[in-house]
């Protein structure tokens, strides 16, 4: 089964996905048009995150466009790709992406980006130190001072973020070294960098593509001991249990990716569909696993509440027990306060001169 989400992913799939009873609008047009046809062909369009599934041939062909940036959107259009159903119809300027309009394949990029010494000096640079200027005049915190050298030129490349850093890495820049001028990128920097983007737009991934990979991030999982086995005169140790979380999957075992928190899988295929089989059960467990950790938390906290309470009860009986031993210790003496505090109050004496009475004789 081929799973299509706009927007999002295009890869077969081994799991058992819900689908919503009735079918939407959009999977009524696709069965009304496609049934009895065959895949012909899956093609990227150009350098674009765009995918063009051919469904029949000639005259009777009909194309599912997939678009995979930004919002995404999905297409279905005849075989002069003139739009028959869309899935997110919008209009951009003289654009118009919907129905019996067609679908404007002339503006999808067709070769990749390149940079030259100049373009670097002339655009990108300009472009990122100014960028830095304007976020600093906004009031904006400035982090540790300067520019990012792979978000300086990450928006001129093509094949994403984490493939940049490992070229960078090859090559050896530290992508997240900062650049306070311009003045600090060498020329030999910029030299790599023109090569970077060389060896990117030469780059198949078809050659070079043959398993997929996950990073994944370890959390502890907290477990509450049993109380049933627990002994009061055994200090308890609260358990714990290890739980990885998916974070992203990649076609290439890129020189960042530490191989610790690395899962591997037989094809990239496979590494897609089971990153988005587990991500929803892992966020669930996620949440799961916060909630148990304040519980146990808040438990903790009772228990030390209850504990303090406790050693306190415990002190105001050790002073009451100490209070009664002295009473019955200094028997006379007490009884001879009293009949004086006693024939103080049978005086009407103010409290305030009881006191300074109670005060002298305990001074004596």
């Amino acid at each position: 089964i081929l799973l299509l989400e706009s927007g999002i992913r295009l890869h077969t799939t081994r799991f058992e996905w819900p689908k919503n009873e009735p079918p939407s609008g959009f999977t009524m047009k696709l069965r009304k048009h496609l049934v009895n046809k065959r895949l012909e062909s899956i093609k990227q369009v150009g350098v674009d995150r765009v995918v063009v599934l051919t469904f029949g041939s000639a005259e009777a062909a009909y194309h599912i466009i997939l678009e995979l940036y930004d919002k995404g959107n999905m297409v279905l259009t005849d075989h002069q790709y003139l739009i028959l159903n869309i899935l997110r119809p919008r209009v951009k300027g003289e654009e118009k992406f919907i129905a019996k309009e067609t679908y404007p394949l002339e503006f999808v990029k067709t070769k990749p980006t390149l940079l030259t010494l100049e373009k670097i000096n002339e655009e990108v640079i300009p472009l990122a130190f100014q960028e830095n200027a304007s976020s600093q005049g906004r009031g904006k915190k400035k982090s540790s001072g300067g520019t990012n050298l792979k978000k300086m030129f990450l928006p001129f490349f093509d094949k994403g973020p984490a493939f940049l850093e490992h070229l960078m890495l090859q090559h050896e820049i530290d992508p997240v070294e900062k650049m306070k001028s311009s003045d600090e990128i060498s020329e030999d920097m910029k030299l790599k960098i023109v090569k970077i983007f060389t060896e990117a737009a030469s780059f198949e991934y078809a050659k070079n593509v043959g398993r997929g990979f996950i990073t994944q991030t370890a959390q502890q999982r907290l477990v509450i001991p049993d109380s049933a086995q627990s002994n009061k005169d055994i200090p308890q140790e609260t358990d714990s249990s290890v739980f990885y979380r998916y974070v992203e999957f990649h076609p290439i075992k890129f020189a960042q990716l530490i191989n610790d928190n690395l899962k591997e899988f037989e094809s990239f295929d496979a590494a897609v569909d089971n990153f988005f089989s587990q991500i929803e059960s892992q966020k669930i467990d996620a949440k799961a696993m916060q909630k148990e950790a304040a519980s146990i938390k808040k438990l903790e906290n009772v228990k030390k509440d209850h504990e303090q309470r406790i050693k306190q009860l415990k002190e105001d009986q050790d002073l009451d027990k100490q209070k009664g031993e002295l009473i019955e210790l200094n028997d006379q003496l007490v009884e001879k306060a009293l009949i004086i505090i006693r024939s103080a109050l049978a005086n009407q004496l103010d409290w305030a001169e009881i006191k300074e009475l109670i005060a002298e004789a305990a001074e004596n």
